[in-house]
């Protein structure tokens, strides 16, 4: 009688009725074939997954860009290449560039955002300016071994800092300290030096204010600006030299919230 199953593989013997069987033929293996699908669909779903990203930050960044309370007119190197700027008059590595506020970072308008916005010059700057007004700042009255002040140093976290010279209040603040007309340094994006317009040896910090530049991953500008009631321009540029001892012989003994 044949039997009824007919085995396929090598003979074994049975350890107690000494006869030989056969060993089951093995399940072909699935691990490769599992593991790959499974890389697969993991490259898939991070693919999926890296599209609704950008285009989550797409949609977010129109609506930045259409919402006016997050424009603002940035001060920007021109080596950087903006696709929309304008000049600050007397500059010449300096430019203004409309931006505006997107997850607290600023962003250049595209030049083909801009037309589709159908924005100009002047509408966007006077929008800007109120959102400029609302800046508020610490700044630090650093004095010399006469206890005169030499210049007023402004620090701060946010990324629009040295946009503040812009705002219509920035002299305001500033006028009674060092009179009608003032002398700003704008090293990095977070950094504001302010001078007296009438102050001859502000190259004597040079040093410092190259420093500021140099060390920053945002640098902004070496150039000296003007602010005025006729708004802002450059007036020179800091040039780089040995230290001056006068900048060790100034230190801040007093600061505070200007109102």
């Amino acid at each position: 009688m044949e039997p009824l199953v007919k085995w396929e593989g090598p003979l074994l013997r049975s350890k107690e009725a000494g006869s030989p069987t056969r060993r089951p033929p093995l399940a072909p293996s699935t691990s490769s074939a599992g593991k790959a699908g499974s890389k697969n669909v993991s490259l898939r779903m991070g693919r999926i997954f890296a599209l609704l990203l950008l285009l989550a930050l797409c949609v977010r960044s129109a609506r930045a860009q259409q919402d006016q309370s997050t424009w603002h007119l940035l001060i920007e190197p021109s080596f950087m290449n903006p696709e929309v700027s304008f000049p600050i008059s007397g500059a010449r590595h300096t430019v203004l560039v409309p931006g505006y506020l997107s997850d607290g970072e600023p962003q250049y308008f595209s030049k083909k955002d801009w037309t589709a916005l159908g924005l100009t010059w002047d509408s966007f700057r006077l929008r800007a300016a109120r959102n400029a007004t609302e800046k508020k700042f610490h700044a630090a009255l650093v004095r010399d071994a006469h206890k005169v002040v030499q210049y007023a140093a402004i620090n701060s976290d946010d990324p629009l800092t040295d946009t503040m010279v812009l705002s219509p209040d920035f002299l305001k603040k500033f006028q009674d300290i060092f009179g009608p007309t003032l002398l700003v340094a704008l090293p990095n994006r977070f950094t504001v030096y302010v001078f007296p317009g009438l102050a001859s040896e502000y190259q004597s910090y040079a040093p410092m204010i190259i420093r500021n530049y140099q060390d920053s991953t945002y640098p902004v500008s070496k150039e000296i600006f003007e602010i005025s009631e006729n708004g802002i321009r450059a007036v020179g540029a800091f040039e780089e030299g040995p230290p001056d001892p006068t900048e060790t012989d100034s230190t801040p003994v007093e600061s505070g919230t200007l109102p």
